[in-house]
């Protein structure tokens, strides 16, 4: 559909100057797309508060508080032994978090420390990520 086609629907009339009449309604309508798209990604999208205060919720939330309702609750496992039956809930990884945390505050970048922590010897980003898996795979109480 054209911009005269949308203008003759709109206002049922058939003008000698459509054309120059067609194109300034679409440049309001336009004009107020833009605002509702704008209006849209503003409401959609976390603001870095939002998303520090999930992550602090996410650290400070103990696991015996989360039930399948909970907001934190990613998922629920009901598992079947001798005992009787026991639920497991899952919640997103609290090392994570902290670490997303300190990339949104400036903390963590990848350029190599000029000091070292307790006397240790500098590291990068990726260095301490790497330390960080290995600390985890081992089973590391963090």
């Amino acid at each position: 559909m054209t911009g005269a086609d949308a203008y003759r629907a709109m206002t049922g009339k058939n003008p000698k100057s459509i054309h120059s009449l067609a194109t300034a309604l679409l440049r309001k309508v336009k004009v107020r797309v833009d605002e509702l798209r704008a209006a849209a990604v503003t409401e959609t999208t976390l603001s870095m508060r939002e998303r520090r205060e999930f992550l602090a919720r996410l650290v400070r939330t103990p696991i015996a508080q989360i039930d399948e309702h909970h907001p934190l609750c990613q998922s629920v496992k009901y598992v079947e032994n001798e005992t009787g039956r026991r639920v497991e809930y899952k919640i997103a990884d609290k090392v994570a978090a902290i670490m997303a945390d300190a990339r949104l505050a400036g903390e963590l970048t990848e350029k190599v420390q000029h000091t070292g922590i307790a006397g240790r010897p500098p590291v990068t980003l990726a260095e301490f990520n790497r330390r960080l898996d290995l600390a985890r795979a081992e089973g590391e109480d963090l």
